[in-house]
């Protein structure tokens, strides 16, 4: 009879395991479908990115593709042009794009394009520059 009521405890225990315990599992696999890289081509339908780690790829984009600006803002497919860098978060199939985001590029003294600073290199600069 104890045997019965254990199996029966550790069963309920079993199916009460709420799923959150899971959920860095489904992110993480979420996360592994997506692509990150520069923009080679933007056809009617389609975008091609290019990394280091993954080569070429193309997806297909359509009504369902959103599209976000480095800031967050929305953003239309005419705002991705060849040379920007990209991320795509695939949809339902691999080769389908669900969202494509807008990186900024970082200069290469470590400041975002577009800081009128430069970063530390140009700071120190115009520390040292005459006033």
């Amino acid at each position: 009879m104890k045997k019965i009521i254990i199996t029966t405890l550790c069963a309920a225990a079993l199916f009460t395991i709420p799923q959150s315990a899971f959920a860095g599992q489904k992110e993480k696999a979420d996360k592994a479908g997506e692509a990150a890289g520069k923009v080679t081509a933007v056809g009617e339908g389609t975008i091609t990115i290019t990394s280091k780690k993954n080569g070429e790829q193309t997806f297909k984009t359509d009504s369902t593709t959103k599209f976000a600006k480095a800031d967050g803002s929305a953003a239309t497919a005419t705002d991705i042009k060849v040379g920007a860098r990209v991320k795509v978060a695939p949809g339902a199939s691999p080769d389908q794009a669900a969202q494509i985001s807008l990186h900024e590029p970082k200069a290469k003294d470590g400041a975002a394009k577009g800081d009128s600073k430069g970063g530390k290199k140009n700071a120190a600069k115009d520390a040292e520059a005459p006033q």
